[in-house]
C-alpha cells in the first residue's frame, strides 16, 4: 500500500532538480505522515534543510521519525500558527507596511 501512495509523489520529485536550480527559497507544503512514507521524499529533505537554500515548510503537528527529526534539528525555527497565530502575523504585516 505505501507504495501506491508514495508513486505519484516520487514521480514528481524526480522531475525537479532543486539543487541546480541555485533557489533562494523552497516551500514545501507538507512534511506529513504520507510524504514521510516516501524514501526519496525524506532524502530530498534531508539535502533542502543541508544546503543553503532558505527551507520553508509546513510540518505535521504529530509525528514520529523524520517529522520529529526535522523539529529537533537545531538549525530550525518552529513557528506555530494556529487561528490566533495568523491573526498575529496578518497584524504584523499590516503595521510593517
Amino acid at each position: 500500500m505505501n507504495n501506491i501512495l508514495t508513486t505519484g509523489l516520487e514521480s514528481f520529485l524526480g522531475t525537479i532538480d532543486f539543487a541546480s536550480r541555485k533557489a533562494g527559497l523552497v516551500i514545501v507544503d507538507e512534511i506529513g505522515r504520507m510524504e514521510c512514507l516516501s524514501p526519496v521524499f525524506i532524502h530530498l529533505m534531508r539535502e533542502l534543510l543541508d544546503f543553503l537554500t532558505l527551507l520553508v515548510a509546513t510540518v505535521a503537528r504529530n509525528g514520529e521519525g523524520f517529522i520529529r527529526e526535522v523539529k529537533g534539528r537545531g538549525d530550525v525555527e518552529i513557528v506555530v500558527i494556529d487561528r490566533g497565530g495568523k491573526q498575529q502575523i496578518l497584524e504584523s504585516e499590516n503595521r510593517s507596511q
